[in-house]
């Protein structure tokens, strides 16, 4: 199997995101913000998705550009997944994977950070091989939703 994270067309990149999210839209993600500015060598990716019960989940991701026999290819190069829950104004950070810096004692940048009630997180380290696509960020937000939240 190759690199699920290495090098895939740009065309092919927006067309599995847009399906990924055509796909929660229709049972778990309510609104999605997330906007892709293109500059000459990177692209960057920010906004939100707007899921049910408050949830949310921050998206932010720089994403490296080459041209490969006249077709945009990309691969992402730094990322940040946060998943909180906001009700009544009060945030509650649930977990967040990034690749933002180094934390001591692992091999690679790639972690989650998994957070307590008290606000405290933990980080778990998950490696190159183990970092998720948003996809699975999305699959894992509603997999807490529905074993934590009853409401409609």
């Amino acid at each position: 199997m190759g690199d699920r994270h290495g090098w895939n067309s740009w065309n092919e990149y927006q067309s599995a995101h847009e399906g990924c999210l055509r796909h929660y839209a229709t049972f778990f993600v309510a609104s999605d913000t997330v906007e892709f500015e293109k500059t000459a060598q990177t692209i960057y990716a920010d906004g939100t998705l707007y899921c049910l019960s408050g949830i949310e989940i921050a998206v932010r991701k720089t994403l490296e550009t080459r041209t490969d026999k006249g077709r945009v290819q990309v691969r992402t190069a730094e990322y940040s997944y946060h998943v909180m829950r906001r009700v009544a104004g009060e945030v509650t950070n649930l977990f967040r994977y990034d690749n933002i810096h180094l934390h001591a004692g692992h091999r690679d940048k790639h972690h989650k950070h998994i957070y307590r009630e008290d606000g405290t997180d933990a980080i778990q380290h998950v490696g190159y091989d183990n970092w998720p696509t948003l996809a699975e960020v999305i699959e894992e937000a509603h997999t807490w939703w529905s074993e934590n939240i009853t409401d409609p």
